[in-house]
C-alpha cells in the first residue's frame, strides 16, 4: 500500500507539469498574458538580437577605437562589443503558420503562402538610409524586400538550406512574412536546430526553433 501510494504522488507532477495552457485551454479562453507569452515567448516565437553590421546606419566603421591605437586594446575591444550588444534592437521571429499562432492572432494568411512554412519577423531596420519602408516610393520598396528575400534562409541540421520563395509586408508594415517551401524543406518533430537567418548587407537576424518543443494538441505545427 506504501509502495502504490508513493507511486501514485511521484506520478502526480508528470500530470500537471506536461502540458502548456495551449494544450489544455480553448483558444478563446486564452488570457492577454497568456497570448503574448505565446507570440512573443514560446516554441513559436523567439526573441532575437538585430545585429547591425559595420558601416550600416547605426553602426560606425570605427566603433571601438581608442587610446590603444586603431580598435582600442583588447579589453577596451571586448567592453565595446558588449555594449553594442546590450543596445542591440531586438525583433520578435515568429512561426504564423504553425496552428496555435494563427489562433492567437487570427489574422488571414495570403493565398501565396499557400504550401509554405511563414515566419515573420517585426522591428526591422527597413533601410539604411534612414527612411521609413512604408514612406518610400513602391520601386524602392520592392527593391528593399528583395533585399530582405534574398537574405533570408530556413535551415535544419543535416539538410540542405532553404531559400525564402515568398515575402510581404504585413499588418502595416511592422511584420515581413517570409514563405518557405514545405515541399523542398519537409520537418518533421525529429529535426534538429531547425534555424531562421536573415543576413543581409545591413544586419543580421538568428533564431533557433526545435521542433520537439512546437507540438500543438498533438500535432507538430509549423
Amino acid at each position: 500500500m506504501g509502495r502504490l501510494l508513493l507511486g501514485t504522488l511521484c506520478a502526480v507532477p508528470d500530470v500537471f507539469g506536461a502540458s502548456e495552457f495551449w494544450d489544455t485551454k480553448e483558444p478563446s479562453a486564452w488570457s492577454s498574458d497568456e497570448l503574448l507569452q505565446l507570440t512573443t515567448r514560446s516554441p513559436w516565437a523567439k526573441e532575437a538580437r538585430i545585429e547591425m553590421k559595420a558601416g550600416s546606419q547605426g553602426v560606425s566603421g570605427n566603433v571601438g577605437a581608442g587610446p590603444g591605437g586603431r580598435g582600442g586594446t583588447g579589453s577596451e575591444r571586448i567592453q565595446n562589443r558588449e555594449s553594442a550588444q546590450t543596445r542591440a534592437p531586438l525583433a520578435t521571429v515568429r512561426w504564423e503558420s504553425a496552428q496555435p499562432v494563427r489562433d492567437a492572432l487570427k489574422y488571414p494568411i495570403s493565398a501565396e503562402f499557400a504550401d509554405h512554412y511563414v515566419i515573420g519577423v517585426n522591428n526591422l531596420p527597413m533601410t539604411s538610409e534612414g527612411g521609413r519602408g512604408r514612406d518610400r516610393p513602391a520601386a524602392n520598396l520592392e527593391e528593399l524586400l528583395d533585399r530582405l528575400k534574398n537574405g533570408a534562409s530556413l535551415q535544419a541540421k543535416a539538410k540542405d538550406r532553404e531559400l525564402a520563395g515568398v515575402i510581404q509586408r504585413a499588418r502595416g508594415g511592422s511584420v515581413i512574412l517570409f514563405g518557405f517551401s514545405r515541399e523542398l524543406l519537409p520537418l518533421t518533430v525529429d529535426d534538429k536546430d531547425v534555424v531562421f537567418m536573415l543576413d543581409t548587407p545591413e544586419f543580421k537576424v538568428r533564431a533557433k526553433f526545435d521542433p520537439k518543443e512546437m507540438m500543438y494538441r498533438g500535432m507538430l505545427a509549423l
